[in-house]
């Protein structure tokens, strides 16, 4: 039998471990499920053009194609001589309404009902911003089903810019959803509740353009691109700039992709 006491301390260590694994699905990711339907992310502005000084904000929407996630995680590549991030807002996110089960990894308090469990990082010398959210929901045995992480048009976060200069056309153009269809947890990703950290994440349409060898994401592959990538070469440190396959690893397969693309532009 239980006591209230014990009953507080077990739901405390639940949460510390299923909030540990749920964020940490993403660096080992295994292989697609092929009876799992793929999931996609999105990039959502709020408004199509926007002045120099001007503020705006980018929603990151989830379709999980009716299937449970715990985690997701969202690499917005920017040009950062176009818009400068300013912050990030996960307030009215799917994965911080309900959720209750969430175990603060700074100091050891246990976070109170819709307390987002969330790492946010923005790499501005390279213009990365990487939003990682973990759903707690699925640690209850008897969660009500209306909690689950699950459905389309899905708040993952909203990141708030500012632009540098005058963009008068689509703001899609300056930036884009790091995707690089290798499944092993370092581009944007979608994990769902299978307990194998399974991605299901299909490529964004707002896909960015480091794919194609454009590393500080102006939108051509020039030598800018490939000064980045020579003195990262050899690097094995997960989501190195330089790394445009997401293998950890910054190689020969890297510079062909560059190679193949020189002098394009998108």
């Amino acid at each position: 039998m239980f006591t209230k006491k014990s009953l507080k301390q077990k739901n405390v260590m639940h949460g510390i471990v299923f909030s540990f694994f749920a964020i940490s699905a993403f660096f080992c990711v295994r292989a697609e499920n092929a009876q799992a339907a793929n999931g996609t992310l999105s990039l959502v502005p709020s408004v199509s053009s926007v002045i120099s000084g001007g503020s705006f904000y980018v929603d990151v929407n989830m379709d999980t194609n009716l299937n449970t996630v715990v985690a997701t995680r969202a690499v917005i590549r920017y040009d950062k001589t176009k818009v400068t991030f300013v912050n990030w807002n996960t307030a009215t996110s799917i994965f911080t309404t309900n959720n209750n089960l969430c175990y603060a990894a700074d100091g050891g308090v246990e976070k109170p009902i819709n307390s987002p469990c969330q790492i946010i990082a923005n790499d501005t010398a390279n213009g990365i911003v990487t939003i990682t959210m973990a759903s707690a929901h699925v640690a209850d045995p008897v969660v009500d089903i209306s909690k689950l992480v699950k459905g389309s048009g899905l708040l993952v976060a909203r990141a708030n810019f500012t632009a540098n200069v005058d963009i008068a056309s689509n703001l899609i153009n300056v930036m884009g959803l790091h995707h690089a269809n290798t499944r092993n947890g370092n581009d944007s990703g979608i994990v769902i509740d299978d307990n194998l950290g399974t991605d299901i994440t299909d490529a964004p349409v707002q896909r960015s353009t480091v794919q194609y060898g454009d590393l500080n994401s102006d939108r051509r592959v020039n030598l800018f691109d490939y000064n980045t990538l020579l003195p990262n070469y050899g690097n094995t440190t997960p989501g190195n700039v330089a790394d445009i396959t997401a293998d950890n690893l910054v190689n020969l397969f890297d510079y062909n992709v560059i190679l193949g693309s020189f002098g394009q532009t998108f």
